[in-house]
């Protein structure tokens, strides 16, 4: 619920409470509420009771001349923090995450336009990631758009979704395709609530990529091997990433899957994972392996931060929230064992869940098998590591014919 009549005063009190008890570090309360305060004195001065984009936007603007110059100054940028976090609660109702990225302010009508099509998609029973990941679209879209100088709906045309589409080139198709269609439902929305008369959606471009073979990345054993053995297993986050790529290497959960298990989700008196897959709604019940559990008993017992969130995965700074991304975690380990990064394989925590599919089937696992223990709906989703040679399939990673044993 957006707080659009709560004054400036109770709004800044409510977001500094919440960032309390999301337990935000001392000196970055502090530096929120300096910044607040300052907010508030200019908006007094501008006669102004509520907090309004604009005169957000405004205020930044006299400080740094953002965002048409980007500030270097670390005060500046937590300044600008600040404001976001401000402009997010009075928006959304509460605090996002941005990954580093600081968003644009944007006018009253893009404001309201963000609004309508959150109720949109929570309508459509998007689930809550998900949105988030189509906000993050709407406001690249929104900044795109306001470079271009348009700063209401109503202006927006074919030619700037044409633009933006342009923009996305040398993404992947996957990512490509979602930002297409997070702007067919923002299009959508704008047209259902009244604030376009024509649907722009039909405008949205479709892209067509040549049809070929998907063959899916994995890792030697030798890699595999190499990662594990780099995590520094005597500190909290190396607990922690040491179970969750084990967990993946040995059970090839989906990445979200992973992120999104719960500490209610471990059956410990039957050593089991049980679990509903986000992407296709269907119940995984799989073996926990002696040594992923006691990787994972490492990190409960000795390292997991305090929280009273349901998570089994948590960030390690605060707010001690759910980690959100998995694909850095593994980068910074594939440096530190001097992995050679190949640009034309994936390298996330995805591809560890491919290594498994592939070692499963090098020791002719029936595809059946494997498709439900990767949580496919058909056995076609399974099908491209057929496709594999199998002098490479003999180099493929890790451990789990007690896995398919088990099931």
């Amino acid at each position: 619920m957006a707080h659009k009549q709560m004054e400036l005063n109770e709004l800044i009190h409510t977001v500094s409470s919440e960032c309390e008890s999301l337990k935000y570090e001392k000196e970055t309360l502090e530096n929120f509420n300096d910044t607040w305060q300052a907010f508030k004195n200019y908006s007094k001065n501008k006669q102004e009771l509520f907090y309004k984009e604009q005169i957000a936007a405004q205020f930044l603007k006299e400080l740094f001349d953002y965002p048409e110059r980007y500030p270097n100054s670390r005060i500046a940028r937590a300044m600008i923090r600040a404001m976001r976090v401000l402009g997010d609660y009075h928006l959304f109702g509460r605090l996002l995450t941005h990954n580093g990225k600081l968003q644009p302010f944007m006018s009253e009508d893009f404001r309201q336009a963000v609004l309508n099509f959150t109720d949109h998609c929570k309508k459509r029973n998007n689930a809550d990631e998900t949105i988030q990941r189509r906000i993050r679209v709407i406001h690249k879209f929104i900044e795109h758009l306001t470079g271009s100088g348009v700063s209401t709906c109503n202006d927006i045309t074919s030619q700037h979704i044409s633009s933006f589409a342009t923009s996305l080139v040398g993404y992947s198709k996957k990512t490509s395709d979602q930002h297409l269609e997070s702007l067919r439902v923002f299009f959508r929305s704008l047209y259902f609530t009244g604030q376009r008369k024509d649907d722009l959606s039909k405008a949205v471009p479709i892209l067509y990529y040549p049809k070929q073979d998907r063959i899916p990345s994995v890792w030697s054993p030798d890699n595999v091997e190499r990662l594990l053995s780099v995590i520094d297993r005597g500190n909290p986050k190396g607990k922690r990433d040491y179970a969750l790529i084990l967990l993946v290497t040995q059970l090839g959960l989906r990445t979200s899957d992973a992120l999104n298990l719960k500490l209610e989700s471990i059956n410990w008196a039957e050593s089991r994972i049980e679990f509903v897959q986000q992407k296709t709604g269907i119940a995984i019940n799989l073996p926990i392996v002696e040594d992923l559990g006691l990787a994972i008993i490492d990190y409960l017992k000795y390292e997991r931060p305090e929280s009273i969130e349901p998570y089994l995965f948590l960030k390690h700074i605060q707010p001690f929230d759910r980690m959100k991304n998995g694909h850095y975690l593994i980068m910074q380990y594939l440096v530190k064992a001097g992995i050679p990064l190949e640009t034309a394989k994936h390298h996330g925590l995805h591809s560890l869940r491919h290594t498994l599919a592939s070692r499963l089937l090098e020791q002719e696992v029936p595809l059946e098998i494997i498709s439900g223990i990767l949580g496919h709906t058909t056995i076609e989703s399974t099908k491209p590591y057929l496709h594999i040679d199998i002098e490479n399939l003999r180099k493929c990673a890790l451990i789990s014919r007690e896995v398919a044993e088990n099931e």
